[in-house]
Order: C-alpha cells, then sequence, then structure tokens
C-alpha cells in the first residue's frame, strides 16, 4: 500500500484537526464549532481532489491552524501569568466552576478592609437580628468598587433605607465583587446572600453583565481561548460599525 500524496496527507491532517474540534463541541459547544465543520470540510475536499485550486485551500487552511495553534499557546500562557498576578491582589481563585473567583477576607480595599464573609462590607453576621430589615445587594464594581467602601451604592441604600425607617435596624449586605456578570451574581445569591435569609434581593444590573467574556478574573471562556478572542473582536467592531440590531 502506498502512503497518501503530501497534499492528501495534509488534508487527511486537516480533517483530524477539525474532527477533534468538533467532537470537543459535543458537550459545551461555542463558536469553535463552526472552526471545526469547516477544517473538515476542506480536509474532505482534498482528500477527494489533488486538483491546484483544492490544494491551496487546504495549505492556507493549515498555515491557518498553525497561526492559531501558536495564537493559543501564547494566550493561555500569557492568561496564565495575568491570572496569577490577579490573585495575588484583593482576589482569590475558588473551586466553583460559576462563581470561579471572590473577594479576599481580610484584604485592604480603600478605606476599609473585606469582612470574614468576602464582602467589601462591614463586620456582619450570619443571623438575622430581630427586627432588622436585610437587603442583599448583588453585582460587579457598581457596589464592588473599593474606592467607595463606604459610599458605594448598597451601602448608600442601607443609609437611606434605615433614615425612611425611622432609625429602624436595617442591614445593607454588600456581595458585590468587581467583573462579576449575571451568572456569577445569580450564583452569589444562591450560595453566598441566601443563607443570610434577607428580605430584599437588590441586583445593581450594568449592561455588560450577561457577558461572561467580560469578566476580570481573566477568565477566558471557550475550548480556544485566542479564537474566542478573534471572534469577540470581530464582533465588537461589527457592533461599532453598524450598532445593535
Amino acid at each position: 500500500m502506498r502512503p497518501p500524496s503530501p497534499a492528501r496527507a495534509l488534508a487527511l491532517a486537516v480533517t483530524a484537526v477539525g474532527v477533534a474540534v468538533v467532537v470537543a463541541n459535543r458537550a459545551f459547544p461555542d463558536e469553535s464549532r463552526v472552526l471545526g465543520v469547516a477544517l473538515v470540510a476542506a480536509g474532505i475536499a482534498g482528500l477527494w481532489s489533488e486538483a491546484p485550486r483544492v490544494r491551496r485551500v487546504v495549505e492556507s487552511v493549515a498555515v491557518l491552524v498553525l497561526v492559531l495553534a501558536g495564537g493559543e499557546l501564547a494566550v493561555r500562557h500569557e492568561n496564565a501569568i495575568a491570572a496569577r498576578a490577579y490573585a495575588e491582589k484583593r482576589m482569590h481563585f475558588v473551586d466553583d466552576p460559576l462563581l470561579r473567583y471572590e473577594m479576599k477576607p481580610g484584604i485592604s480595599c480603600g478605606d476599609g478592609v473585606i469582612n470574614s464573609f468576602g464582602m467589601m462590607d462591614v463586620p456582619r453576621q450570619r443571623d438575622k437580628p430581630p427586627g432588622t430589615l436585610r437587603v442583599a445587594c448583588l453585582g460587579d464594581s457598581v457596589g464592588g468598587d473599593c474606592e467607595l467602601f463606604h459610599d458605594n451604592v448598597c451601602a448608600v441604600l442601607g443609609r437611606d433605607l434605615g433614615a425612611a425607617r425611622g432609625g429602624r435596624p436595617v442591614e445593607a449586605l454588600n456581595f458585590s465583587v468587581p467583573g462579576y456578570n449575571s451568572m456569577q451574581e445569580a450564583r452569589a445569591l444562591e450560595v453566598k446572600a441566601l443563607p443570610f435569609s434577607p428580605d430584599v434581593i437588590v441586583v445593581l444590573y450594568v449592561l455588560n453583565d450577561p457577558a461572561p467574556e467580560l469578566a476580570v478574573s481573566h477568565y477566558l471562556p471557550g475550548h480556544f481561548k485566542f479564537e474566542h478572542l478573534l471572534w469577540k473582536g470581530a464582533y465588537f467592531a461589527a457592533w461599532r460599525l453598524v450598532g445593535p440590531t
């Protein structure tokens, strides 16, 4: 049995890479599924025909794969460095795959200190004092900006509610963490805020909250981080040109 020609061997390699990308997308598909299907199509075309035009297409696709692989290695390396540096400051990473990271207890934050529950808030206790109205605030840097430790939205809300209640006790618990998105806020509500038995839930919503790739934890979603950055870069560039539809 003769070995395949160099052109068909390259097409076979492209096909194999495409199949691997498609398989990786079985459980959690993302934009790379389109890339996988395109690679399989190009590889099969190269296996079917060795015409010069088809061969040039397969060669171009192979070069693209090498460029993406190089970019992927570089992005993962630099992202790991950035994540470690970030984690050494006011955050630390947690095992919860949805929460991903949280504020470090006891760390200085502006003119305050992160409390024992990892909240940018004064010291709190989990059990609710009798007669106290408890408000749980969930959000990103809108409520979690260390420059406004005592004057963020949640703290001001607590003071205003206290005045409106004629001095009756109010606790505005601040579970906000910089960079959190809607998924993380929902998870923080479930595992952090609800055990405090709040009477009211306030979500400090921002328009970019539904976008998980904007989290400041240096967490890049997707199977291929470099391709994800290229994809989102093209998306935002198109959005700037065309505007929302």
